[in-house]
């Protein structure tokens, strides 16, 4: 079976399962590859690194909103979700909550995530190196976020999305 989706950022790295093992699907830790498709993940996973969502720089403010906005509001809209941003006072940064209700009967799964990142140290990365582009060097990729926590999103809800 091959789900396809029209806009890249609501197909997170080929949801292409064919009943098979689902553990091997979703995520070979060795080769980076996620549901079958490694180069639409490192390219999702790269755009997410590009948005700098520094969240002690209030310069960056706008970057944690559009993470919010324009990465994850789409694509778990995609899915089924209600998405609402919330903003308190202003003075931490935007969260967005998302809500899909199956049944009364169902079990509850409670996901939790954040897309601020620390500090880019820009200057302290290697020469030709960027917190803000992700590099891939000796099978492993690098960049502020690949990890903690836009690797976890990208890796999350592109296995969410599988099995939805």
């Amino acid at each position: 079976m091959a789900i396809d989706a029209t806009d890249d950022r609501a197909d997170d790295g080929a949801f292409i399962h064919d009943g098979g093992d689902t553990r091997k699907h979703f995520a070979d830790l060795n080769s980076g590859n996620v549901c079958g498709n490694r180069p639409k993940f490192t390219t999702n996973l790269a755009r997410r690194v590009g948005l700098p969502t520094e969240s002690r720089n209030p310069q960056r403010a706008e970057d944690i909103k559009a993470y919010l906005r324009d990465e994850m509001a789409p694509l778990l809209k995609g899915m089924g979700f209600s998405v609402s941003i919330e903003s308190r006072d202003g003075r931490v940064p935007p969260f967005l909550i998302a809500e899909r209700f199956e049944s009364a009967d169902a079990t509850t799964v409670l996901g939790y995530g954040h897309g601020d990142v620390v500090d880019g140290m820009d200057k302290a990365w290697q020469p030709g190196l960027s917190p803000w582009t992700m590099t891939e060097s000796n099978g492993r990729l690098y960049g502020r976020g690949t990890a903690d926590n836009k690797g976890q999103h990208t890796i999350n809800l592109a296995a969410m999305k599988a099995v939805l």
